[in-house]
């Protein structure tokens, strides 16, 4: 059998498939399915100091397309511990996803949820809906502040989830890696109305929601490998993968975990059936492990401008 453990931020996942954090990984039993569905690491929905009411309706589809309105978790912290003491992750390594809006919270945030037993965290910074935390998207100072804040609490790894348009930002990922960042998430929801009612001239949405789903794919690979070229650091992707075919072409593009998010609606034998997958393509194609395609693809990859000049 091929080799399917992968390093990222210092951890040794079993297998590069990571459960996104969602309204599926709201619960101890949404983690818990994840976790006994095979994946290599799951993570939390989004933990905050706040707790924050949420819509009556959380999550639209048009077929392949979700667009969430779900900014944060449902849940307070309080209510995380006791979810974080049902769980029986064994050797599925548990990642909280947090968010703040200034570096004192965050850091009190990421304390506590680092007690919880966490092996690493995730700061969801950005967002395409609800409050914007000014600033972020044109100041490298105002989220090295961020980062280097949990960092100075923590103990355990800490990576950042980035939209797309911050992959050639080198002066932003020069903050992070400054900052003590360990690794990078892409990419972020992409903010959308779903439609429209034509004839009654009413949105399909009472509000603007995080667009992801397939037909995101796209964007993420592209975000993926101008990462891959720009950073030191780590890459897990999100946005887009629902199967084994798209989780090596993010692999081969350079990142080191992927995600599922939205494909898990359907159900949690999602993760199962990827990584069988996975499995099966390495064996037939005579690899012996997951690490030797990591980013095989990227040496024919050129920007636009070397392409011009050749």
């Amino acid at each position: 059998m091929a080799r399917l453990n992968t390093h990222f931020m210092g951890m040794v996942l079993k297998n590069p498939v990571m459960a996104a954090p969602g309204p599926w990984t709201g619960s101890a039993e949404g983690l818990q399915a994840a976790i006994d569905a095979g994946a290599g690491a799951v993570m939390t929905e989004t933990i905050s100091q706040e707790v924050y009411p949420r819509l009556e309706q959380s999550c639209y589809r048009m077929g392949e397309a979700v667009f969430s309105t779900s900014l944060f978790s449902g849940l307070t912290l309080e209510q995380w511990e006791s979810v974080m003491e049902k769980l029986c992750p064994g050797d599925c390594k548990l990642i909280a996803a947090i968010r703040g809006a200034t570096p004192s919270e965050l850091a009190y945030v990421a304390q506590k949820t680092e007690r919880m037993g966490v092996d690493a965290l995730q700061l969801d910074l950005y967002a395409p809906i609800g409050p914007v935390l000014s600033g972020l998207y044109t100041s490298p100072d105002q989220i090295a502040a961020l980062v280097s804040a949990v960092k100075k609490k923590v103990s355990i790894p800490l990576m950042v989830r980035l939209p797309h348009h911050v992959a050639d930002n080198k002066i932003f990922l020069r903050a992070l890696e400054a900052a003590g960042a360990d690794g990078i998430c892409t990419i972020e929801s992409i903010r959308g109305i779903s439609g429209v009612d034509i004839v009654n001239a009413r949105p399909l949405m009472p509000t603007h929601g995080g667009y992801t789903g397939t037909n995101v794919r796209p964007i993420t690979l592209s975000a993926i490998a101008a990462l891959s070229q720009n950073s030191n650091l780590p890459v897990a992707a999100a946005g887009g993968f629902n199967a084994a075919e798209n989780v090596l072409e993010a692999i081969e593009l350079g990142a080191a975990a992927v995600m599922l998010g939205s494909a898990i609606l359907d159900g949690y034998e999602v993760i199962t059936e990827t990584v069988r997958q996975l499995d099966r393509w390495l064996e037939q194609h005579g690899y012996g492990s997951i690490d030797e395609l990591r980013g095989t693809a990227l040496q024919y990859l050129r920007s636009y401008e070397e392409l011009q000049e050749r």
